[in-house]
Order: structure tokens, then C-alpha cells, then sequence
């Protein structure tokens, strides 16, 4: 199966929905028109994609094809669209969707939300999937930054997830150097300005004359990485950008289903928060939909949870000497954990560790290593803090270990100031003084090297909390590790073996945790 840009010169198309591509020419190269050429055949042989639309420019392909388009003039969806579901459903209906955020005023939000829901639905399903982002350089710009963005990690990671990406931009000098280096074929436009021409070379090996880029005409390509070589006009479109006559008819079972997606996510409303909501990724889980939630994978069975009982059951005998108390039922339940991933600078200049942690809904750490437990986290958060005092707490946190005078100098207050901003700290839990040296408290004992290993559950039963606020969990976590950066957040759940043990009138609720055998003595109090 091909994709057929032009003339005898066609991709791919695995190549084209799960590779790394680039399409790059200045300002009226046809650089757009290009892109608008794949989307179209990818229309035709039925892959499902999602365009991030800059200018509005691709709603015209709804005139000849089923595709979806949020946001936007004439939009089937708003942008506020709770984007896990949605793309959920582009994936299994096979429908595209333009993501057009021309209109947005929080495009970056809007973008880095919709890109981190997908990596998420595809982090499960595995299924082939292309993001084709417009004005890539505006989305990972070439910037010295502590993490990857959205776009960033989708270029280094995607793929084994099935997601491929095709950018496009006019300043390929301005791009992020990590996502333009993953590109292994692609096209190029005319160039005139020197320091794009530089950043192309690399993608051509030193084999191509870089001065022929600036003499092409609008809609020539010189190509790279796919069988094709020399420069090739791109085909004429179907649909033109902004409007145009249909000449495709849209079949009918397509447009079914593209009606079924739009009623479905329609019904559901907007995502909690609105479209420009935390930049971590979250995975939404509400009582409706958690038939396909993530649960910590267990390693003890109902059966061991009944032996347990049995070996706990409080015996009190009588005269006949029978034992009183006795299992009346065994039933499972769920504890609503926040999984968090976080970025821990390393000390050098853009790097970071990968650590996880774990919050219930009361924001309590969770421990899960030779038992469940659930630590109450610092008495203070971020929101009680001012912004001095998070200064010194960031300061701190840069260090591990300060004098406090050499503090004073690099947050630039006086020393009462200073004084009261660390007594706050310290009273929180997240700072200790002592023999004018302050040093953070020592949160990593509270997180984890690795992730827990995850199952998908078929069904959940009752929950013994609330699902967690993922807001309030990537506040506590930046307080916890100021200088962290919470790259993601799944909400997951634990299964509990919920015992009923009865004596006569009297009930004794028994919970034993599925991870390590180990009974819950009260879920209600922290450690």
C-alpha cells in the first residue's frame, strides 16, 4: 500500500503513519499544499490521522472525506472536548481529525493536551496512528529546556506506542534538534536563508547541493529518504485549502461512523478543566468508563485473601467450644491512585532523572514495597506558599544543601524575610535547619527508580476513596520536588480484598491489599 504524492513517486504507508517525516519550505513553497496532498490519500486508503491546523487551512477536506474537525469555524467538536475518548475513537472508527487551534488563544495548551491524551490511548491500544503538526517550530522550538515537550517525546518514543509524526515548518533552523533528527525521510522546499539551508544538510547526508533548494518553485520537492530521487512537482489536490468543489463522494458506512463519533463525544461533554488545562498528561477515568482502566498488577488471588481471614479470624470460644467468629464475604474493591512520573534535574544542563510517584485522593505519598502504606505528605502546599517562599524553597531544592547566608544573596531578601520564608518551610516538612544550613527534606525515600507494573482491569468494583484531582496531585508533587517537572499522570487503582468477618450482631471488616498479601489495618489514617 502506497501513498502517491506526485508522478511516479509514491511511500509507504507504514512508512508515512508510524515513521518520522518532515515536509519544509519557506513561506508559498507549497509546503502546506504538500501535506495537504498525504492527507489526502491517507483519506482515500482509509489511515487514520490527526493534523494540527495553525490556519485553518484543512477543513476543506471534510467537503470530500469523513474527517472530524475540532475546533475552528464550522466545527463538528469544540476544543474543550475531553480529548482521550475522542481519539480513542479516531483510532477504532478509523476516523482523521483536524485539531485545528487557528482560533485558540492557548494553542500551545491545547496542543500539548491533545498530543499527551493520544500518547496515552496509544500507550494501550498499539495501534498505527500519524500526528502531522503544522508550524512545528512554534511546538518544539529549538530551546534549552529541563524536558522534552509533547512533541518531542512523540518523535523519540512514539513509535513503539504506533504513533508516527510528520512536521512541518518554514524555519527548520528553529526546530528542536531532537525531533528534526528523528526525521529519516521527508521533503524540502525552497530555502533561501542560510541558516536553514545548514539545518536541512544533515538530513541529506552531504550528498545533495544545498544551493538547488533555493532556485525550486513553488510545489517542488526535493525528497529524501524515500526510493525516489530528484526533485518531483506534488499532485494536484482533491480538495482546496479553505474550500473547494467535492469530487470524492464520501461513502455512506464513512459518514456513519463519522456521525457516531460526533453524537458519542458530544454527549459527553467537555473534559474537566477545559482544553488548556495541566500540561501533564492524565489519564481520565470516570465511574462510566472504568471498564478500561489501569489497575497496579496484584499478586495475591481472592483465595490467599481468604486464608488470611481465616487465619485472622478472632476466635473466642464458648462453652461448647465452637469458634464465633466466621467469614460471612469476600467481595473486591478499588483505592483511586495518581501515577506520577516526574523529571529530576541531574545537575547537568538539560538533563533529568525519571522517578515515580504515587498519591491517593488526600494526596497521601503510597508505598508499596514490602507493604501498602499511605504517608501524609508535608502539612503545607504550594498554594500556602508565597512566591518568595517557593524561590527559596526552588533555591534549596537546587542545592539539596545551603549556607544560609549564601541563600540570602541568591534569593536577594532581607534576613527576617528569609528567616520567615524558611520557618514556613520548615514547619511544612519540606526544609531543616540546623547550624545555619538548611538542606530539603528527603522526598526521594516517597518515590520510585521504575514504574509498577500496570494490567488493564475488565471492571471495577466499589471504591474505597475518591478518584484523585489530578491538579491538586501535580501541585503536591511540585512541592514535594520543587525542581521537578511532572512529565505524566495516570490515574490508576489497587485492588482490595474486602472481608466480612461476623461474631453475632457484630461485623469486622478485614482489608488485605492484592500487592503484598498484607492487611490494610485502617485505609483512613495515614502512617
Amino acid at each position: 500500500m502506497e501513498v502517491n504524492i506526485a508522478p511516479g513517486v509514491g511511500i509507504d504507508a507504514q512508512q508515512v503513519i508510524t515513521g518520522r517525516g518532515c515536509v519544509i519550505g519557506q513561506s508559498g513553497s507549497g509546503k502546506s499544499y504538500l501535506v495537504g496532498v498525504i492527507a489526502e490519500e491517507l483519506c482515500r486508503l482509509g489511515l487514520p490521522f490527526c493534523i494540527i491546523d495553525t490556519e485553518g487551512e484543512y477543513s476543506s477536506l471534510r467537503n470530500s472525506f469523513a474527517v472530524l474537525l475540532v475546533g475552528g469555524e464550522g466545527a463538528d467538536l469544540n476544543l474543550d472536548t475531553d480529548m482521550g475518548p475522542l481519539f480513542s475513537r479516531s483510532i477504532s472508527y478509523g476516523v482523521p481529525v483536524i485539531l485545528d487551534v487557528s482560533e485558540s488563544a492557548e494553542r500551545a495548551a491545547v496542543v500539548e493536551q491533545a498530543l499527551a491524551a493520544l500518547y496515552e490511548i496509544e500507550s494501550r491500544a498499539r495501534k498505527p496512528y500519524l500526528v502531522v503538526v503544522e508550524e512545528a517550530d512554534k511546538f518544539a522550538p529549538q530551546v534549552t529546556h529541563q524536558r522534552m515537550n509533547i512533541v518531542e517525546e512523540l518523535s523519540v518514543r512514539g513509535r513503539k506506542r504506533g504513533i508516527g509524526l510528520l512536521v512541518a515548518t518554514q524555519r527548520p533552523s528553529n526546530i528542536s534538534k531532537n525531533v528534526l533528527a528523528q526525521c529519516y525521510y521527508g521533503f524540502v522546499g525552497k530555502l533561501v536563508i542560510e541558516n536553514d539551508m545548514k539545518a536541512v544538510s544533515t538530513l541529506f547526508g552531504g550528498k545533495t547541493d544545498l544551493g538547488n533548494l533555493a532556485t525550486q518553485v513553488a510545489g517542488e520537492f526535493t525528497p529524501f529518504g524515500i526510493p525516489h530521487t530528484g526533485k518531483f512537482h506534488a499532485k494536484a489536490r482533491t480538495t482546496a485549502a479553505q474550500g473547494g468543489t467535492p469530487v470524492v463522494a464520501v461513502s455512506g458506512a464513512a459518514k456513519e461512523k463519522l456521525g457516531d463519533m460526533i453524537r458519542e463525544l458530544s454527549a459527553r461533554g467537555p473534559v474537566s478543566g477545559g482544553a488548556a488545562g495541566p500540561a501533564a498528561r492524565t489519564t481520565q477515568s470516570t465511574t462510566a468508563e472504568r471498564s478500561g482502566a489501569l489497575m497496579l498488577a496484584p499478586n495475591f488471588d481472592e483465595g490467599y485473601a481468604r486464608d488470611y481471614a481465616e487465619k485472622n479470624e478472632r476466635k473466642r470460644f464458648g462453652v461448647l467450644g465452637k469458634k464465633t467468629e466466621a467469614i460471612e464475604n469476600i467481595g473486591e474493591a478499588f483505592i483511586a491512585i495518581a501515577l506520577i512520573k516526574i523529571g529530576i534535574p541531574t545537575g547537568r544542563s538539560g538533563e533529568y532523572e525519571e522517578r515515580y510517584v504515587m498519591l491517593d485522593d488526600r494526596l497521601r505519598v503510597v508505598r508499596i514495597d514490602r507493604r501498602v502504606s499511605f504517608i501524609a505528605a508535608p502539612a503545607i502546599d504550594s498554594a500556602r506558599l508565597s512566591k518568595k517562599d517557593l524561590e527559596v524553597l526552588r533555591e534549596v531544592a537546587s542545592r539539596r544543601r545551603v549556607d544560609i547566608a549564601a541563600l540570602q544573596k541568591s534569593v536577594g531578601v532581607s534576613p527576617i524575610a528569609l528567616d520567615h520564608a524558611l520557618d514556613r518551610l520548615e514547619a511544612g516538612g519540606l526544609v531543616t535547619k540546623k547550624n545555619n544550613r538548611v538542606t530539603l527534606a528527603n522526598s526521594s525515600a516517597e518515590s520510585m527508580r521504575s514504574p509498577p507494573r500496570l494490567v488493564q482491569v475488565s471492571a471495577l468494583g466499589r471504591l474505597l476513596n475518591t478518584d484523585v484531582d489530578e491538579n491538586a496531585a501535580a501541585d503536591r508533587v511540585r512541592t514535594l520536588f520543587p525542581n521537578a517537572t511532572v512529565l505524566e499522570l495516570t490515574r490508576v487503582y489497587m485492588r482490595v480484598y474486602e472481608t466480612r468477618l461476623r461474631h453475632g450482631s457484630r461485623v469486622r471488616i478485614l482489608l488485605v491489599e492484592s500487592l503484598n498479601g498484607r492487611e490494610l489495618p485502617d485505609f483512613g489514617s495515614a502512617r
